[in-house]
């Protein structure tokens, strides 16, 4: 491990330095620039209809698999339902392979755009099906990047959620908050809607090995955070991500110390070396 570009979290697992830094690569050849408004997004209404219909049949699936997988358990669910009929900034933190799914499961019934990097669509087969389930690719281009601004700032006046995922990258099994980037709170301050905050914290237990054998999912959301109209835009994005990171990480650092303290306590419990020894004699 180079210590330079790397270090070791709290769970044994190698990290980049960098907080935004992606831990893996996608298997692809090459990223199709966006050179039109449609690839963002295509508004055809018979698309979208047999889009939410597929929704709805993948979704329902996926809410049994996430039940009986994850345990997923759902906190503070009046929040999102205060928001009804009401366009949304949905952000979340980034630390599982499904977490964008489940970010689109505890909104089910509502439109909401998952956004995700340009690379995820270029994977054979799985590019599309993201794409169907109501992903928006984030563009690599400055062209690009103005159609997907056009994209989400007309879906967001039209009273539809977007989600996005400030730490920018997936850590798999990371358990703190890591630094966010501004761009869905810009988003939130130019469209004059409010960020929803949310943030899934996880418990897992592990096989004697140490690996990972079991996780559970709990996904909580807070208060809706508006936007300060009196403020500059740079100052009401301040104030927004800093207000989201601060409910955030209080919750987060809630469950990994919920989790401590039951490691400790079965510590205690279980008999020391010596003890068993003992016992045994």
């Amino acid at each position: 491990m180079n210590t330079e570009t790397h270090f070791i979290d709290a769970d044994g697992i190698e990290r980049p330095i960098n907080p935004h830094a992606h831990m893996f690569e996608m298997p692809i050849k090459k990223v199709k620039p966006i050179t039109k408004k449609r690839q963002v997004l295509n508004d055809n209404p018979v698309l979208f209809l047999l889009a939410r219909i597929f929704q709805t049949i993948i979704f329902s699936i996926l809410w049994i698999f996430f039940k009986i997988k994850y345990r997923l358990k759902i906190e503070n669910k009046k929040a999102y339902k205060f928001l009804k009929g009401k366009g949304a900034v949905v952000i979340c933190n980034h630390c599982h392979m499904l977490d964008v799914v489940a970010v689109r499961l505890v909104t089910m019934g509502r439109t909401n755009y998952m956004c995700s990097i340009a690379e995820n669509f270029a994977i054979p087969f799985l590019g599309g099906l993201i794409k169907m389930l109501g992903a928006i690719p984030i563009p690599n281009t400055m062209e690009g990047m103005r159609y997907y601004k056009e994209v989400i700032d007309e879906q967001l006046q039209k009273c539809r959620m977007v989600s996005l995922m400030p730490e920018a990258s997936m850590w798999p099994f990371y358990r703190a908050l890591r630094p966010f980037k501004n761009g869905a709170f810009r988003f939130a301050v130019q469209n004059k809607v409010p960020v929803l905050p949310s943030c899934i914290s996880m418990v897992y237990k592990h096989n004697k090995k140490g690996k990972i054998k079991r996780v559970r999912l709990t996904y909580t959301f807070f208060k809706p955070i508006y936007p300060d109209c009196n403020l500059s835009e740079r100052e009401a994005v301040e104030v927004m991500m800093n207000k989201a990171q601060t409910v955030m990480k209080e919750r987060i650092e809630q469950q990994i110390n919920i989790k401590t303290m039951q490691k400790e306590s079965e510590n205690e419990k279980s008999p020391s070396g010596l003890e068993r020894i003992n016992r045994n004699t």
